[in-house]
């Protein structure tokens, strides 16, 4: 058996097709962004899981995203219900990015020319994002 603590830049495809007893697990060691405790498999995401398909038209688009935030303004809006705190003021942040038009209208402006809802909501995010980094 190798050593179970591996730096998190190991390499994933010798890690995920090790022969280690399951039982003994691994542990993956790095930097912490803030203290804490995970327990559970780790999953390694190496491409998007799933797939979107292209509507029929610029204003299918354009409905698909706009149920897709309003849907996810919901689900958001319920964890805030459920949660207190330094969680809830995290969520309430992003259910307020969620409602901005600053955000859905770029989308939905790149929607009706032509991009898919999925590729214009990536793109607009990306483009929010950056300015965090």
């Amino acid at each position: 058996m190798r050593n179970r603590h591996e730096p998190l830049d190991a390499d994933w495809d010798e890690a995920r097709d090790a022969d280690d007893d399951p039982a003994q697990g691994r542990i993956f060691t790095g930097i912490a962004a803030s203290p804490g405790y995970a327990e559970g498999p780790l999953h390694r995401i190496d491409a998007q899981a799933g797939s979107y398909a292209r509507k029929e038209s610029a204003d299918a688009e354009a409905k698909a995203l706009a149920d897709a935030i309003a849907a996810a303004i919901a689900r958001v809006a319920g964890l805030i219900e459920a949660s207190s705190g330094d969680s809830a003021e995290i969520l309430e942040f992003q259910l307020a990015m969620l409602e901005d038009d600053a955000l859905s209208g770029p989308a939905l402006a790149e929607v009706a020319a032509g991009a898919t809802a999925w590729d214009a909501w990536s793109a607009v995010l990306d483009r929010e994002t950056a300015g965090y980094e």
